[in-house]
């Protein structure tokens, strides 16, 4: 509801850290210690990887791999087919020209460093792009912060994340 009416780019980053004040708030006022909520299953809690490594074994079956190559060539075209739908979809909603051949470029370089580091496919999303436009970040900086940010947050502060409030309730 805010974003309807506040047009600015920290309005959703003071929402979530207004949230975290909040949630600590309550925290303090009913006694309950952060280890107490972890017990609880209110806040995060740290991934366990078993040999203490935090990034992938490289220990993987080419064999099996090489032999799904259908399955990633479909995967491929399905990709492919969402970029430039949500590509259209984005231009329509907000009136401003968009570049396909930009977009599946970034899309294939994002994805190609996404994978080398152990993560997934990724393409444009038109709800989070529009959500952008409506608070006020209209240049594509806001991606690259976003980016900057997680990276930080993956490399260098994954500590803090288990201080954040669990994103399902206890017990479901």
């Amino acid at each position: 509801m805010l974003t309807r009416t506040v047009r600015h780019f920290l309005l959703l980053p003071g929402v979530f850290v207004g949230a975290m004040v909040f949630f600590y708030l309550g925290l303090w006022l009913t006694g309950i210690t952060v280890d107490t909520a972890r017990a609880q299953g209110l806040l995060m809690t740290p991934i366990e990887t078993g040999s203490g490594a935090w990034w992938p074994s490289l220990d993987v079956p080419w064999p099996a791999l090489f032999a799904e190559w259908r399955n990633f060539l479909a995967m491929l075209v399905v990709v492919i087919v969402t970029i430039l739908l949500n590509a259209a979809g984005l231009e329509l909603a907000t009136q401003r020209e968009v570049d396909l051949d930009r977009e599946l470029q970034a899309n294939g370089l994002a994805s190609l460093v996404s994978g080398l580091g152990g993560g997934m496919v990724g393409y444009l999303s038109v709800s989070r792009s529009l959500l952008n436009v409506r608070a006020g970040a209209v240049s594509r900086a806001a991606g690259v912060w976003t980016a900057i940010l997680c990276a930080a947050t993956a490399l260098l502060f994954t500590p803090l994340l288990f201080y954040f409030p669990a994103p399902s309730s206890p017990g479901s």
